[in-house]
């Protein structure tokens, strides 16, 4: 059996003015070893963009399994 990456998405919780509540904002197709300099960019970029501040961020990687069929003895 072998773990495959296949997707990650990276969701953004902002809360602002407009959003006192917060709002999440999903990013799909995200790489799947964000370091911290990207992370920091694309926090400052969603900040720049909607004038809300990030106020967490989470990343979900999904894999997929390859299995191998069992050797037949």
């Amino acid at each position: 059996m072998k773990k495959v990456f296949q997707n990650a998405k990276l969701q953004v919780k902002m809360k602002g003015q407009d959003n006192p509540e917060g709002v999440t904002r999903t990013l799909s197709n995200v790489a799947e070893n964000l370091t911290d300099a990207q992370i920091a960019i694309i926090k400052n970029f969603m900040q720049a963009i909607t004038n809300d501040a990030v106020s967490e961020m989470k990343q979900t990687v999904a894999n997929k399994l390859e299995m191998e069929p069992a050797s037949a003895e």
